[in-house]
């Protein structure tokens, strides 16, 4: 007979451990535990690569808890890496204040649908509409026109007797060629008939070319240099020359004849800026006119030097919008066949429109 105490840690071992039945190989082993997957937590500027694809178990197949990628809930989806994407796909317009552009710009200064007054304060007013259209072979070429049309409401003086109205009908050609990494070329010539229609001579006819080479000193200087012939009694030949100091938000130029200091003040994820300005410029024209006291045909010449104050809107997307006002003065008139030449007081000018 089995003693009691030696009875008791039988029981107590045949308990833990079950039965022999309860051990059978037929049964199901018992269930492992399953532990929770460990969880890499990412901040809100991670951005995900193909391998960071968040993976989860199927099919009963367990994964180890380390291979288990789960973003943070708070995490944004990732904008900056769909937006290189779209831009290398199809990458924005370049920058408004380009060299080549710029440069074009200085040899004359181009507005599209302008609209401009010149008080008559001073013995001399001067009223333009302008209209210029663009024509490209290829978006991408050197080459491309612009047509141009110009009507101008002139006020005074009474002698010599000038017509109220005038036109400029022009066709410009371009070439623009960044030669190398250093120097950039520029040149544009425009066959231009001005006049009143009364005088439809040799004279009407105007032919005003220019070139331009510029060389980029550093990342942000820039040397230019050219000549430009306007064919005009007054002002036969312009020179162009200085620097030009461009910035994130600041363009300078230290130029003849239109030097410039540029802020911009607002930018916008669309690509569209707002440049506020202070800017010096040579204005006038050339017309051919018949006088109406004498029905001589002759020329007047017009220039003029002007302090403008503006600001200016550009967007990618098409052409941007202008406003300015300014002091004029250095005023002059100048006849090519007949007495008359007048220097009008100083004045003022508004100007709206839009540009390229």
């Amino acid at each position: 007979m089995v003693p009691g105490p030696v009875r008791s840690r039988w029981l107590v071992l045949l308990i833990c451990c079950g039965s022999p039945a309860a051990r059978s190989d037929d049964a199901p082993p018992p269930p492992r535990p399953v532990l929770a997957p460990q969880v890499k937590r990412r901040s809100a500027e991670t951005v995900f690569s193909a391998d960071d694809a968040p993976y989860f178990p199927r099919d009963g197949q367990h994964v180890p808890g380390s291979e288990v990628l789960i973003p943070d809930e708070a995490a944004e989806p990732p904008l900056p890496l769909i937006t290189d994407i779209l831009e290398v796909i199809n990458p924005p317009p370049p920058h408004w204040l380009g060299p080549l552009l710029d440069d074009n710009s200085l040899i004359y200064r181009e507005t599209r649908n302008a609209a401009s007054f010149l008080s008559s304060r001073g013995g001399f007013g001067l009223t333009t509409l302008s209209f210029v259209g663009d024509v490209h072979a290829d978006e991408t070429g050197p080459i491309w026109l612009r047509p141009k049309f110009g009507w101008h409401f002139l006020n005074g003086p009474l002698q010599p007797d000038l017509p109220p109205q005038s036109y400029d009908l022009a066709l410009e050609a371009n070439f623009s060629r960044q030669i190398d990494s250093v120097w950039s070329l520029h040149l544009q010539v425009t066959p231009t008939i001005a006049t009143d229609f009364d005088n439809k001579g040799s004279d009407a006819f105007r032919l005003v070319a220019g070139g331009m080479l510029g060389m980029q000193l550093s990342p942000n200087w820039k040397f230019v240099g050219g000549l430009t012939y306007l064919d005009r009694p007054d002002l036969p030949l312009l020179p162009i020359a200085g620097f030009r100091l461009s910035a994130e938000d600041v363009i300078l130029d230290l130029l003849v004849p239109r030097p410039r200091f540029a802020y911009r003040y607002r930018v916008t994820d669309e690509h569209e800026e707002s440049w506020a300005y202070v800017a010096g410029e040579i204005g006038g024209g050339s017309w051919a006119f018949e006088r109406d006291s004498t029905g001589l045909h002759d020329v007047v010449g017009y220039r003029d030097f002007r302090i403008l104050i503006g600001s200016e809107s550009r967007s990618a997307q098409g052409p941007g919008h202008l406003i300015e006002a300014g002091y004029v003065f250095g005023r002059r008139l100048e006849f090519a066949n007949g007495p008359g030449d007048f220097s009008p007081g100083n004045s003022w000018i508004i100007r709206v429109g839009t540009t390229y």
